[in-house]
């Protein structure tokens, strides 16, 4: 009987799948824009949804995808005379980004009584609400790497001790390190544990001092207990995540310097971002002086419009509360298909709203374009593992079941020219 229990809440959560995937991306900013979130009609639309096998078989090798990226407009024109004689053609410059689908996944468990119990429509209910949690704490391991470099990396050591106190470098973001979060302190160099240093439980942080202070207890099978051996070597990571970490993140596509996605910057400078402030590195408050500059940085990169700004809400409350102390003056919002809402600017004639998100990066403010990019996925949505036949798995001689929630999926980026970008702002 149990058995049949655990087959009907698997085809019961199986039947789920489409609407979990649906809403999957509904949450997080990044996500629910290029996945073609729809916040009125609760979907996925046609517009703007990850590219996968399915609806592009074409682009796909394996877990690899090959871009074309065509970094300007066609060169040689000129005009000529009646008699005169037309330029020889110039040649553009096409070249190709290569990404590799990245693994990211979420393991829950339930307990034997529950597997018993499941056709009771209390226990039902309990793995639909499992399943969405999972769902959710997959999707904000994506936003997270949306809004990263592609190293995984939260956070860097400056201290050296063996405690259970790390003090993390000025300008950390504490958004990504709250207490309960678990995280790995391992050598940024290789990926080494120091000592004790792996699934690491959070329990306090200080953001004035940069002290996060570590459970000492063992949080799982895998993980350390007791002082975590650690110095300035080392940093806070992802838990199981260095080396693997999704690579089109908004900091990796919008470096000005280095190797993204196959194409070396220094060949093609054309493949990097566009700095809103022209290399000015003082702390100041986004303002409408700034982003002028940068709507003629972004002009001169290629692009004319952007679909949305998005950053720091500490440096948007700073530059909306700006403009609420004018004297009759509203401040006007706009709203993205996905639902989200931000203050709008005036981008040369285009209303440009400034969405925040919790995970960007500290003090750093970016513009978008979403035909800029695209994501990229083995499928519409995450779903569950079932290798084994089934979606509930059972290791050795032990009682509870395990499911692993998954998706593949990258960020591939076509022009990072167009992501115009103001970093060291001031913040609330």
């Amino acid at each position: 009987m149990a058995s049949d229990t655990l087959t009907s809440a698997a085809s019961i959560l199986y039947e789920m799948r489409e609407d979990l995937q649906a809403i999957y991306p509904r949450d997080q900013v990044l996500l629910a824009e290029w996945s073609g979130y729809n916040r009125s009609t609760g979907e996925i639309d046609d517009e703007k949804q990850r590219i996968t096998p399915l609806n592009n078989r074409e682009v796909f090798s394996g877990s690899n995808v090959r871009i074309p990226v065509d970094f300007a407009p066609a060169q040689g024109g000129g005009w000529v005379s009646e008699t005169g004689t037309l330029n020889v053609p110039i040649a553009d410059a096409i070249t190709a980004a290569t990404v590799t689908l990245k693994r990211v996944y979420v393991p829950a468990s339930i307990t034997l009584d529950l597997e018993e119990d499941s056709l009771s429509n209390s226990s039902v209910q309990y793995l639909a609400r499992k399943m969405e949690k999972t769902a959710g704490a997959l999707a904000q391991l994506v936003d997270e790497g949306m809004n990263m470099g592609g190293d995984a990396l939260l956070a860097t050591v400056t201290d050296s001790a063996t405690s259970l106190t790390i003090t993390c470098a000025a300008g950390t973001d504490f958004d990504k390190l709250l207490p309960g979060t678990v995280v790995d302190v391992l050598t940024r160099s290789n990926g080494a544990d120091p000592g004790q240093g792996l699934r690491r439980k959070i329990t306090a942080i200080n953001e004035s001092t940069g002290v996060v202070t570590f459970s000492a207890t063992q949080q799982a099978s895998d993980g350390g207990s007791g002082n975590i051996v650690h110095s300035s070597n080392e940093g806070l990571y992802v838990p199981g995540s260095y080396g693997n970490h999704l690579a089109g993140g908004l900091v990796a596509a919008s470096a000005t310097s280095g190797t993204f996605q196959g194409i070396s910057r220094s060949t093609y400078p054309g493949y990097k971002g566009t700095d809103g402030r022209a290399g000015v590195t003082t702390t100041t408050p986004l303002s409408d002086p700034m982003m002028d500059a940068g709507v003629q940085a972004g002009n001169r990169a290629g692009s004319f419009r952007w679909d949305f700004g998005y950053g720091d809400p500490n440096a948007i409350n700073v530059y909306k509360n700006s403009k609420a102390t004018l004297v009759r003056y509203n401040v006007p919002t706009g709203t993205l298909k996905s639902g989200f809402q931000g203050v709008e600017y005036d981008a040369a004639g285009f209303p440009l709203p400034i969405v925040p998100g919790r995970k960007a990066p500290v003090g750093t403010i970016y513009w978008l374009r979403k035909d800029a990019a695209d994501l990229y996925g083995r499928r519409k949505g995450p779903d569950f593992d079932d290798h084994t036949g089934s979606m509930f798995m059972r290791f050795s001689r032990s009682l509870p079941f395990e499911f692993w929630m998954i998706d593949r999926l990258e960020w591939g980026w076509k022009n990072p020219a167009s992501i115009v970008f103001f970093t060291n702002l001031s913040t609330s």
